[in-house]
């Protein structure tokens, strides 16, 4: 599980099962369900923080304690360092055992989509 510290409290967010199944209906193109897909390229490429955020939301529902949208929205916009708060959340995604292989298969199609 991957615990941040926000507003002095740590909270946790883990990337399981649940949170697959939550992302990847957040986006559906031709009948394929790909959220997580597209929530790992905008990250890895832009930094995109609305997606960092639909991350890290989804991986922080059932946790206790629960992160207040606004502390979560608040802790993004004001990270000093977004880029490796992204990192950070990529590299988890890497590790993780459910996300893991998910993650090799998002990051070779971003790899093919820089060479062209």
């Amino acid at each position: 599980m991957l615990e941040l510290t926000i507003n002095g409290k740590t909270y946790g967010f883990k990337f399981g099962i649940g949170f697959l199944k939550e992302i990847n209906a957040q986006k559906v193109a031709e009948g394929e369900e790909i959220g997580f897909k597209n929530a790992v390229f905008n990250i890895a490429t832009d930094g995109n923080p609305t997606y960092l955020f639909d991350v890290l939301n989804v991986a922080n529902k059932g946790q206790s304690p629960r992160v207040p949208v606004k502390d979560l929205e608040q802790y993004i916009e004001e990270h000093e360092d977004l880029e490796g708060l992204c990192n950070t959340v990529l590299d988890f995604l890497r590790e993780n055992s459910c996300t893991r292989k998910l993650m090799e298969a998002a990051e070779e199609i971003i790899k093919k989509l820089e060479e062209k």
